[in-house]
This record gives C-alpha cells, sequence and structure tokens, in this order.
C-alpha cells in the first residue's frame, strides 16, 4: 500500500514540475549502466570509483 503513495506521489510530482517519467528513468538507468558495469560490479558492493581503477 504505501509503495503505491510513493509512486503516486512520485507521479504527481513530475507531472507539476513536467518531467518525463519514462524519459527520466531511461536515462537514469543509462547513467547507471555506464557507472557501474555489469562485468566489473555484479557480485560486490564496491563503490563505482573502485570498480574502475580509482
Amino acid at each position: 500500500d504505501e509503495i503505491a503513495d510513493v509512486v503516486m506521489f512520485a507521479m504527481l510530482l513530475a507531472d507539476r514540475l513536467g518531467i518525463d517519467l519514462a524519459e527520466a528513468i531511461t536515462a537514469k538507468l543509462a547513467a547507471n549502466e555506464a557507472k557501474y558495469p555489469v562485468k566489473l560490479a555484479r557480485g560486490n558492493a564496491r563503490k563505482y570509483t573502485d570498480l574502475q581503477g580509482g
């Protein structure tokens, strides 16, 4: 029930701010993919700067 409240709030906030949620989510997923490459990040909890050697 609470998760639905959070999602509805995020949708309403995005609408008021003129943010396209699908576009924002796609951009965030792409940024995370670049920051945390699967080959380096899978199975560990190191900070992204440690994954790339500093």
